[in-house]
């Protein structure tokens, strides 16, 4: 029966280790666990053995590694799995790894949309629409992404008009230029890169310039400026 020669860390992938059977390279293990399951130098170990502890090891460690990965902050599914495909683990062991997670109440990507939208709208806001998208990409389907964003504006009682709105006067906060012209191009410039339809940055712009510079008209703030 082979026997197990040699058992390091790697060097290439952290978290696990190298086994050597009968001198030879076998394959690359998680760490985590090993110790507990009998895997040391001079053990001797059957292929069906081997398969056996690796699936235990690989469902171990990509169950742990998720619920360290979510420790940090929500994540969304799509993210978990791909996180853990890229330490290694193996299909079986994520996706088993990751239906624990959402049967523990851990996961959850209409939760996880929900959480998201709220941080964006006080944060960092920006429309809907652009949330949504940022939503797809993290793999948060269609309908979770739309349900999520929904029950974040309710919760934070604002509407779309009113994001602009925050998001104008942010920018216009953040400039530099007291020129009435300049500051209303960018300010268009800078609601349209956060998504905001034209009707929608267009009240939430006006308003934020009202309050900035009154009702003044464009020549008179530039003359004001000393522009002319």
């Amino acid at each position: 029966m082979p026997r197990i020669t040699r058992l390091q860390r790697s060097r290439r992938r952290p978290g696990w280790s190298e086994l050597h059977l009968d001198g030879a390279f076998r394959c690359l293990l998680p760490r985590r666990g090993l110790k507990q399951m009998g895997l040391e130098v001079g053990a001797e170990l059957s292929e069906t053995e081997l398969a056996t502890l690796s699936d235990r090891l690989h469902h171990q460690g990509a169950s742990d590694g998720a619920l360290r990965y979510l420790a940090y902050r929500p994540r969304s599914r799509f993210e978990v799995e791909r996180h853990l495909r890229a330490r290694g683990y193996s299909a079986q062991a994520v996706i088993a790894a990751v239906e624990h997670c959402v049967q523990m109440g851990y996961l959850d990507d209409r939760e996880f949309a929900r959480m998201y939208t709220v941080d964006r709208i006080r944060l960092r806001p920006r429309s809907m629409g652009l949330i949504e998208t940022e939503l797809r990409r993290k793999g948060v389907t269609a309908d979770e992404a739309r349900d999520g964003a929904m029950l974040a504006l309710e919760e934070e009682g604002v509407t779309e008009e009113e994001l602009a709105r925050r998001t104008a006067h942010k920018g216009l906060a953040s400039l530099a230029t007291p020129d009435l012209a300049s500051s209303r191009a960018r300010l268009y410039a800078y609601l349209g890169r956060r998504g905001f339809r034209r009707d929608t940055a267009f009240e939430a712009v006006e308003s934020a310039l009202r309050e900035r510079f009154g009702d003044k008209p464009e020549d008179e703030n530039s003359t004001a400026n000393g522009s002319e």
